[in-house]
């Protein structure tokens, strides 16, 4: 055998951060959860292609986590999962802007682009029921902007847009509060015509222009229908005032679980920064699943792959779910399954990130 393939097979975990002081997951929880009727982890991803293996290692991390504090606690447990059909699915230059159509507002034969993708998403989602027993609700963006709290805490913002611009557009200096056009549904992406036209605790008037149907305005109040879009940083954090604030009426523990790309720097500058300038003295519970990376240690990215075919020496079913099954077979499933199992049964193993190749292996070996 080569001399430097020898090393393969040995696996290590050293501890690492948190897994120093914690022996279980249930470590970190047992002071939170007195007085709780519930607990609920929070999710979302971007239905913009069929899932790669990146994407379903993240939802099973979920469902695994979910099942292990319900088992724990003996609380009930649910996910409340958002599917981003507002995400961007066809995009457009004109007079040196960046327009965008989303996902579920691109439509091709008759279906859109987020209704293509859904199936896949709805394979792992049933999948990962079946085997942890805990129940999910998927929510689209559509349905998450005109929640009270969000429209509320989305004029707070407005009223103190300079902080937030410094906070989380430190580069562009522009805040990414956008509106489409209420007959073609284009939006500009920068919202950099953005104009706020009328604004105060209660209400504010938005206007832009559509390059094809000209001016138009939106109304923002706490219970109007409206529609307005949010960038990735400030839904970030609309998620974690909607995780305080339910909380609060549910005698819930929410739990954001997401990719730990979103860690490190973000969760402190974009996260932590924007609840405290919300008045927020306090921020919910956060889990970031492994991370999955390629040969370089470099995130197994789907925008990549989308934008440049990047993955092309791997085995189609890591970069397309639609294949997974055809290559794997519900055994591939398992197998994956039965692994991440493993991490949230042990810090030592959740709190670390995985090679591709890593789950090359685990995956060919009970192929």
């Amino acid at each position: 055998m080569d001399p430097s393939l020898l090393h393969i097979g040995n696996v290590f975990y050293p501890p690492m951060g948190i897994a120093h002081i914690t022996h279980n997951l249930r470590d970190l929880f047992d002071d939170k959860i007195a007085g709780k009727n519930k607990i609920t982890i929070r999710s979302s991803s971007q239905p913009n292609s069929n899932p790669h293996l990146g994407t379903v290692t993240t939802i099973m991390v979920c469902f695994a986590l979910a099942g292990y504090l319900q088992d724990q606690f003996g609380i009930e447990t649910e996910i409340i999962y958002d599917l981003l059909e507002n995400s961007p699915g066809e995009k457009r230059m004109n007079g040196g802007l960046e327009y965008q159509l989303s996902l579920k507002d691109c439509i091709k034969d008759n279906t859109s682009v987020y209704e293509l993708y859904l199936p896949n998403f709805l394979k792992i989602f049933d999948y990962s029921k079946q085997k942890s027993n805990i129940r999910y609700r998927l929510r689209e963006y559509s349905e998450f902007q005109r929640l009270t709290i969000v429209r509320e805490t989305v004029l707070k913002i407005l009223n103190k847009r300079d902080a937030f611009i410094n906070l989380v557009s430190p580069s562009e200096k522009n805040l990414h509060i956008r509106i489409g056009c209420p007959k073609c549904k284009l939006i500009e992406k920068g919202s950099r015509n953005l104009i706020i036209k009328e604004i105060d605790e209660n209400k504010a008037i938005l206007s832009n222009s559509c390059p094809d149907h000209g001016p138009f305005d939106v109304e923002v109040t706490s219970n109007n229908l409206d529609f307005i879009d949010i960038n990735t940083p400030l839904r970030d954090i609309l998620q974690g005032v909607i995780s305080i604030e339910n909380d609060k009426i549910e005698k819930s523990l929410s739990i954001m679980v997401d990719g730990s790309d979103w860690a490190g720097v973000w969760a402190l500058r974009v996260f932590c920064s924007g609840l405290l300038l919300l008045g927020y003295n306090k921020i919910p519970e956060r889990i970031f699943a492994p991370m999955i990376l390629d040969w370089s240690g470099a995130k197994f990215s789907k925008s990549l792959y989308l934008q440049s075919n990047a993955y092309n020496y791997l085995p189609k079913g890591f970069i397309d779910f639609s294949m997974f099954l055809d290559t794997y077979g519900e055994r591939g499933l398992d197998s994956l399954w039965f692994e991440i199992q493993s991490w949230i049964n042990d810090t030592k193993k959740l709190f670390r990130n995985y090679s591709i190749d890593y789950l090359k292996l685990i995956l060919e070996k009970n192929k």
